[in-house]
């Protein structure tokens, strides 16, 4: 087997260590994340090393801390938040249905390009967590490649938000049809 020392890893987009906890990364002010040893209790529990980073306190906040029913501790939120970023993707997706793909593409790439240029997460030893990269798309060729992509931005931008059943609903993908009867 042929180890490839200086091969660059695979891109990653940005947004990903904001959302998602990964081993090897710091995770909200808890240090590094070391994986389902960190987390997990017993070798049973297929859980996994990954934890969810959004509506989740950080280290030192717990004045914002929740209890819920079973004594499980929550971020305390208790509100709905709708992000720009949401408003442009709905606009987006609005301007692509109506075939005004220019609209729709201008909209997407605000919304990555704010991406590509936010604060990457760092490692321990201050480099960037991975190899980070987004660009924005450089042209909508049709309504059916718009709405795949500001289907695939929704779920990178809004991920472990509380979007995606709806998203899916709304979208007749792959919802069982008891779930959304309106009868």
């Amino acid at each position: 087997m042929t180890h490839h020392l200086h091969q660059k890893p695979s891109p990653l987009d940005p947004r990903l260590d904001y959302t998602v906890g990964r081993r090897g990364i710091e995770y909200n002010g808890y240090g590094i994340n070391p994986g389902a040893d960190w987390v997990r209790n017993t070798t049973a529990d297929i859980s996994g090393s990954y934890l969810p980073k959004k509506n989740v306190y950080h280290a030192g906040e717990d004045v914002n801390m929740g209890t819920a029913d079973w004594g499980q501790q929550s971020p305390g939120i208790n509100y709905n938040v709708m992000r720009f970023s949401g408003v442009l993707l709905m606009a987006a997706e609005a301007a692509a249905e109506l075939g005004d793909l220019d609209t729709a593409l201008e909209y997407v790439n605000m919304v990555r390009n704010r991406a590509k240029n936010m604060t990457y997460v760092m490692a321990e030893n201050g480099s960037p967590a991975a190899n980070y990269k987004i660009e924005p798309y450089a042209s909508f060729p049709n309504t059916e490649f718009a709405l795949k992509a500001i289907r695939f931005e929704r779920r990178l931008e809004l991920a472990m938000e509380g979007h995606r059943f709806f998203d899916l609903a709304r979208w007749d993908i792959a919802v069982p049809k008891f779930l959304i009867s309106t009868s």
